[in-house]
């Protein structure tokens, strides 16, 4: 059901298959009015980007905090790479941006890539899906004015060395619409070789284009993601829009009465589609941002943005990363969301002439120099001092009465034990320090307000709450008092008395 309903799905109904437990939730997708004046329309937009400029900056800084020191290094396509395009257009259009997070972004990035760099010579495998992963992070890195250098160097070399004999590159992770194949990874190679040609000495760069473009004039796209790749593909491999006039009215033929376009037939139309069929129609196709269809799109843009400044794609690839919280809206779906919040974005930026050139921006290089700080690779956010408040603070009585009881009630029936639910134990303060699967601290002693544990059982996670909406029959949900005291207990440093414990679930 995450693809809508297909011939698939009518089978299983008919041979008795049900909808699951917990069926996915409906989420209402705002109908924002439009002002029909043009100058209210143009501020309206202006406004619309800068929200979604300010959330994406916000939850790249969160989503580092959360992935990259206490996951596994990942500087994600979704949450940086991406976003990075908007950012850089964004700059030039005169859009305030937050530079030092655009610096801390650029240095993760480096640094993170920077581990695989010399592999890359020797043809190991610096990436798990090298041409998506790389052509995204390249693309971004350029938009931010990186500096060719010693990274992009090999990571280019790379890349080169391995498109396949037919012209096209592999790509085998099928996450999409971020990943999605063959077609995905080959366009975002041409356009890769495109901006970082120099680096790649003894290669043909124009004969592999050739190759590589006429490899996806022969491919057949799946959906309409790796159509609009494909299109974009053959723009940045040199086709003129004249080229491809046939491809262009066939996109512009799936458009839907509402302006959007739908990844999926049997889906509904969303950002990431809308955002990315439009970019690919202006800049491959020559459909200018000014035409009735392109507006169409911006319109249906505009209209189901969030008041936060984001856009709600839900997820259809299946799960197989621990969940963690970036700071991005829209619970489970906040990862796939901020991709086609970027796409939007892009989109309507189309439709702004530049007022600043790209040159006249500080490189990637400049602005890491200017605000970067050591990246740390510690998951332990607390200082010396909370550590040894957190050792010494005698507040057992207060604990005992208070706190073991919120635990006991509401959350070790399923945190506790050889196998708590998201490897998140509560029955110790060592486990509340170490967290769950996603290595993130649910509690930060003396800062309630950062600590995820508070945000869980207030409901501010969507599809994190704590306990979970559905369990709350048997686990109930804390009071309000029971919140104060909670966050009172982390703001005094989260003592636990030696010798506390919590007893088992029903004793």
């Amino acid at each position: 059901m995450k693809r809508g309903e297909t011939p698939l799905t009518r089978f299983l109904r008919e041979h008795g298959a049900k909808n699951g437990a917990n069926p996915s939730k409906k989420k209402a997708v705002p109908k924002n009015a439009l002002p029909q004046e043009p100058a209210a329309r143009r501020q309206a937009l202006r406004d619309s980007v800068q929200r979604a400029v300010n959330l994406l900056q916000r939850s790249s800084d969160g989503f580092l905090a959360n992935g990259f020191v206490k996951q596994s290094a990942c500087v994600s396509c979704h949450q940086q790479t991406l976003p990075a395009v908007a950012f850089g257009l964004a700059r030039e259009r005169g859009f305030p941006l937050d530079e030092p997070s655009l610096a801390r972004q650029i240095q993760v990035q480096q640094v993170s890539w920077s581990k695989t760099r010399d592999q890359a010579y020797e043809m190991y495998d610096p990436q798990p899906a090298p041409a998506a992963v790389l052509g995204y992070g390249l693309r971004g890195l350029h938009a931010l004015r990186y500096e060719p250098d010693e990274l992009t160097d090999a990571l280019v070399w790379y890349l080169a060395a391995c498109q396949l004999p037919d012209g096209s590159w592999p790509d085998y992770d099928r996450r999409p619409p971020m990943e999605g194949g063959r077609i995905t990874g080959t366009a975002l190679m041409i356009s890769t070789l495109r901006l970082y040609p120099q680096p790649v000495k003894n290669a043909k760069i124009e004969q592999q284009i050739v190759r590589a473009r006429r490899w996806l004039e022969r491919s057949q796209p799946d959906d309409l993601n790796q159509r609009v790749f494909r299109l974009q593909g053959l723009g940045w491999a040199g086709a003129r829009p004249s080229e491809l006039r046939r491809e262009v009215r066939a996109l512009l033929a799936l458009q839907r009465p509402d302006g959007g376009w739908a990844p999926l037939p049997g889906l509904e139309s969303d950002s990431w589609a809308t955002g990315h069929t439009l970019v690919a129609l202006h800049e491959a196709g020559g459909i200018s941002a000014a035409s009735a269809a392109y507006q169409r799109g911006v319109a249906f843009l505009l209209r189901t943005q969030f008041a936060d400044g984001s856009w709600w794609v839900p997820s259809r690839t299946w799960a197989f990363q621990p969940h963690f919280d970036s700071g991005f809206p829209h619970g489970k779906d906040q990862w796939i969301s901020a991709g086609g919040t970027a796409w939007a974005v892009i989109a309507l930026l189309n439709t702004i002439d530049p007022v600043t050139p790209r040159e006249s921006f500080p490189t990637a290089q400049v602005l890491m120099a200017k605000y970067s700080k050591p990246v740390t690779h510690s998951p332990n956010t607390r200082n010396d001092s909370a550590q040894a408040d957190t050792a010494t603070m005698a507040t057992d009585a207060a604990f005992t009465r208070d706190i073991l009881p919120i635990f006991q009630k509401s959350c070790v029936g399923c945190h506790s034990g050889e196998k708590p639910k998201g490897n998140f134990a509560v029955d110790s303060v060592a486990a509340l320090f170490k967290g769950g699967q996603s290595g993130e601290a649910a509690v930060i002693p003396g800062k309630p307000d950062a600590s995820p544990l508070i945000r869980y059982v207030t409901d501010q996670l969507e599809d994190l709450e704590m306990p979970p909406l559905s369990k709350r029959t048997k686990y109930p949900a804390l009071s309000k008092d029971q919140i104060v005291k909670l966050s009172e207990w982390i703001t005094q440093g989260a003592n636990w008395p030696q010798g506390a414990t919590l007893p088992a679930p029903g004793k």
